[in-house]
């Protein structure tokens, strides 16, 4: 059978009830007979850790009827076999008690089995709200309570004058506070390998104020993991938080580890299908910790997790205002994703100033602006500055709308009373194929074909002129493709509705208007495979070969 031994190194640094976890103890296991005498195993481990017989003693754990594991002398029972001592419980659990290797000469402490009781001492430190192992000590009937306080003070180095408290760890979730002037004998029930811990009385904890409130939390401590939602590599770190904690007192925890403030973090739950980062979790949750991880699906047996992101600004103003999500797209037709947070009633400039703020002009640009709204690789809405963000509407549910803020080039700043804005989108084959980024394109009210093909290949400064004389300009008008001629002039009729003319001039006539119902230049041409794959294949091909 194995007999598995611990000295008293596990019990400390040990936080729980009893006196240690033997799931992460790592004792030392040896395989025995049966029929093997105590003496026998005694011999076999003290052989094995360096020492004489008489150097050490060994205590059987026993298991008690309030769910506690005990240490309890096996003192005159050496010519047992094990297998009586363990009362036909696999594996045997026993505790090493060994002479101090500083003083081998001082031996094992004398203990008398019929005459006295072990007793183990812990120590809460309500300050850090730590509890430590300090000793086992051997008291007799008429030995007084208070008499473990002188242990507490020399171990610790506790002034004489300072107050100290004296509880029974019963089991999990209940301790009794014991009189210190009281007789051993005087006691109600007094068993070998009983736990008394001391704690000071003259501190106030951060958390408990009592050992009895801090193992009565005990049980609903647990471990939750935290990652940086911004980085998918990050392996996080993990917390031991109470269950009963309010958002706030997690904010402060996690606040501390990443050295930050708890007003700039924001949670988020995990998702449920995949790990990665879902919904936000709201400041004011009013719940505990528990109720939080019940009210989001976690089970109580799963690992909890959360993630967390940087703030730049309180999360109480974060949560007042909406998250607008968007795309930048600078001079050279590169995106970027941009994350606004902007108030409720603002307009579209003023989301637009808040855009600046995530992105760099460039120094001979315009300087301003303008938001579109794009769909299916076309040009749906241009939004005017004055316009409400309420209006925006953002869709969710089509997926392939999205909006974005590009810097309005400096000629179409300044618009003649002749000029206007057209959309202008690629296709290939078909109008209903289109790719890329569409975009505004300024005319001239009776401009010709070519002027406007020499001016939109001034813009596309990375196609060759040989490239772009293959592009085939359409007029696309609802759903009817028109191609265009060399001696083809644009005129405002063609892209611009009567209704349209007669309430604004042409020159502001793209603006908040569903330009998908409008007509519209298509350029048809090759779609260019892109340079490298978008997906980076980890795995490398196998090639079979034919014999």
């Amino acid at each position: 059978m194995s007999v598995e031994s611990v000295t008293d190194d596990p019990f400390h640094g040990y936080q729980g009830n009893d006196l240690l976890n033997w799931t992460t103890a790592r004792p030392s296991v040896y395989r025995v007979k049966k029929e093997s005498s105590v003496r026998d195993m005694e011999e076999m481990i003290a052989d094995n850790m360096g020492y004489q017989v008489d150097g050490i003693r060994l205590w059987v754990f026993q298991s008690r009827a309030n769910s506690t594991i005990r240490p309890a002398p096996i003192e005159n029972e050496r010519e047992k076999t094990i297998w009586e001592v363990a009362e036909k419980e696999t594996p045997l659990k026993v505790f090493v008690e060994t002479i101090d290797q500083s003083n081998p000469s001082k031996g094992l402490m004398p203990y008398k089995r019929d005459e006295q009781n072990i007793i183990f001492l812990k120590y809460f430190d309500v300050m850090t709200d730590t509890m430590y192992y300090l000793t086992h000590v051997f008291l007799s009937p008429d030995s007084c309570i208070g008499d473990v306080f002188q242990h507490a003070r020399d171990k610790i180095g506790l002034p004489a004058n300072v107050p100290l408290a004296l509880y029974e760890e019963v089991h999990a979730g209940r301790t009794d506070e014991l009189t210190p002037t009281k007789l051993l004998g005087e006691m109600e029930e007094v068993f070998d390998g009983d736990i008394w811990v001391i704690q000071r009385t003259d501190l106030t904890g951060k958390f408990h104020n009592t050992v009895d409130d801090y193992f009565r939390d005990l049980n609903n401590r647990i471990s939750v993991q935290f990652c940086d939602k911004n980085n998918p590599a990050d392996p996080g770190f993990h917390v031991v938080l109470n269950q009963k904690m309010t958002y706030n007192e997690v904010a402060e925890v996690v606040a501390n580890c990443i050295d930050s403030e708890p007003n700039l973090i924001q949670f988020f739950k995990p998702q449920s299908h995949r790990d990665i980062a879902g919904y936000a979790i709201k400041s004011h949750f009013e719940g505990t910790l528990k109720d939080l991880f019940m009210s989001y699906g976690q089970r109580t047996k799963s690992p909890k997790k959360l993630f967390y992101l940087r703030l730049n600004i309180a999360i109480s103003e974060l949560e007042s205002k909406d998250h607008f999500r968007c795309t930048w797209l600078n001079k050279h037709r590169e995106e970027t994703v941009l994350s606004l947070y902007v108030a409720k009633n603002v307009t579209i400039a003023e989301l637009l100033e808040e855009a600046k703020k995530q992105i760099e002009l460039a120094p001979d640009g315009s300087g301003k602006l303008r938001l579109l709204e794009v769909y299916s690789y076309r040009i749906h809405r241009v939004f005017s500055n004055g316009v409400s963000y309420h209006n925006i509407q953002p869709s969710m549910a089509q997926q392939t709308t999205c909006y974005r803020v590009e810097e309005i080039p400096v000629e179409e700043t300044r618009l003649a009373p002749k000029d206007f804005l057209i959309p202008v989108a690629h296709f290939h084959q078909t109008i209903f194929q289109c790719f890329n980024h569409p975009f505004l394109f300024k005319v001239t009210e009776g401009e010709a074909l070519q002027s406007v093909r020499t001016r939109m290949l001034e813009r596309f400064k990375d196609i060759s002129e040989k490239e772009f004389e293959k592009y085939k300009f359409s007029l696309i008008t609802h759903g009817r493709m028109t191609p265009l001629n060399d001696d083809f002039t644009f005129n405002s009729t063609d892209f611009i509705t009567n209704v349209d003319k007669d309430t604004k001039p042409i020159t502001e006539a793209h603006l908040d208007v569903f330009l998908h119902s409008r007509p519209w230049l298509g350029l048809e041409h090759a779609l260019k495979p892109p340079k490298r794959s978008r997906y980076t294949y980890v795995e490398k091909p196998v090639k079979i070969h034919n014999q």
